[in-house]
């Protein structure tokens, strides 16, 4: 019977060619459609999902008025996350994220790395990136603390381990300890320094304004 079912359906898409052809159309179009629509939702759902405490992180922004136009903004001042703490028990950590580039030199090399995140300690706290090598309660815990990602430390040393290793940043100036290599992959990411963020560092004299601030809340 279901044989029969099947002749006659190819019967009458033959007896109605162009009738059937717009509806097959129709009907591919739209399923494609909808499976587009959903993996574009899924990936949207998923987005930093791999952070284990995904659900207790905030992004902080700020909105401010200009000449009677209120405008928003992802970054901030220095002094947000750690007022934040101070006076909100919920907030547990913050870690102030900065991208700037620089001169890395490793003895007679010298590197334009165009895309270096600047950061308070808690960030490998806060955030799920796995590390190859090191400890992620210790490797910004000091000014001058440095995690290279996987493909900058082969970049650097070849196939040398680059834990304890010191490269300088800015040809010379600074000198960065270099604590652990993790397989953060975020848009080219060279490399995550504690470089003038740190309270004991330079961070009220050199970050003024626009900082992009991360918290962790005890709240879910």
């Amino acid at each position: 019977m279901f044989r029969n079912y099947l002749k006659t359906a190819f019967r009458n898409l033959g007896k109605n060619k162009l009738y059937s052809g717009i509806n097959i159309i129709g009907l591919a179009v739209g399923l494609t459609a909808c499976l587009l629509i959903g993996v574009f939702i899924s990936h949207e759902l998923s987005y930093d999902k791999f952070n284990k405490q995904a659900d207790s992180i905030v992004r902080i922004t700020m909105e401010y008025n200009r000449a009677g136009t209120v405008n928003t903004t992802a970054t901030t001042g220095t002094k947000v996350g750690p007022q934040f703490k101070r006076i909100f028990p919920a907030v547990e950590e913050y870690a102030r994220t900065f991208i700037s580039h620089g001169i890395i030199k490793y003895g007679e090399k010298i590197f334009d790395e165009q895309r270096i995140l600047f950061a308070d300690q808690p960030l490998f706290k806060i955030f799920s990136f796995q590390l190859i090598e090191g400890d992620a309660s210790t490797v910004l815990d000091a000014p001058d603390k440095i995690v290279l990602t996987k493909s900058m430390a082969q970049k650097y040393f070849g196939n040398e381990n680059a834990i304890n290793k010191t490269i300088s940043h800015h040809a010379g100036v600074n000198y960065l300890d270099i604590t652990a290599s993790t397989r953060l992959a975020v848009n080219d990411l060279s490399l995550v320094a504690n470089d003038g963020l740190h309270p004991s560092g330079r961070e009220y004299k050199v970050w003024a304004e626009g900082l992009l601030p991360i918290i962790k809340t005890a709240l879910q």
